[in-house]
């Protein structure tokens, strides 16, 4: 369950990051 919920968080992060930046852009 934790390796999941962090590998939840990451993608989460990751896809915030992203989403930011494509806005940004």
């Amino acid at each position: 369950a934790l390796w999941f919920h962090v590998d939840k968080m990451s993608s989460a992060h990751v896809y915030l990051r992203f989403n930011k930046g494509q806005t940004i852009t």
